[in-house]
């Protein structure tokens, strides 16, 4: 009887297992995908970092190469300097030995000489004119500037003789 009854009064519990499953598996899918974005997101944010110290290492590399490159562009600048003041000094001397030959030239007493000597010292007045106009010369102008110098003084000097 006891049996019968256990049997007739048998009660299905399964459902309070069944509902605290599906809570445990829900709870189980809902670690596993949190687990799996935190992963992922602590991934991106290491490497992030890594290019982060990348970027910045790549910067401390450039600001040492800016100041090397100044450094260098200083050394040029005191290069150029120089060579304007040899090129200046070299135009002086040169402009003294053109005075020299026109002095010798104002010597000879025939008109021709005379002629010629005052057209090559209106040319030689020019020639003073852009040589004043060295300081102020652009850099960019410099070239052009020593060619058209250097042509003007041959052409004089090519008269003279």
């Amino acid at each position: 009887m006891l049996l019968a009854l256990a049997a007739c009064g048998k009660r299905d519990n399964s459902s309070d297992t069944e509902r605290s499953r599906d809570e445990l598996s829900q709870a189980q899918s809902t670690v596993s995908k949190q687990t799996t974005e935190v992963t992922a997101r602590a991934n991106d944010i290491e490497g992030e970092k890594r290019e982060l110290a990348r970027r910045q290492q790549k910067l401390i590399d450039d600001e040492k190469t800016l100041v090397t490159q100044r450094d260098q562009l200083g050394s040029a600048r005191e290069i150029l300097t120089k060579a304007r003041e040899t090129y200046a000094s070299a135009v002086r001397v040169r402009l003294a030995k053109l005075d020299a030959t026109l002095a010798k030239l104002g010597e000879d007493k025939d008109v021709a000489s005379k002629d010629a000597l005052v057209g090559l010292r209106a040319r030689r007045e020019q020639l003073v004119t852009k040589i004043g106009a060295m300081s102020g010369t652009a850099e960019p102008a410099w070239d052009a500037y020593m060619r058209d110098l250097d042509t003007t003084f041959d052409a004089i000097e090519h008269d003279a003789h």
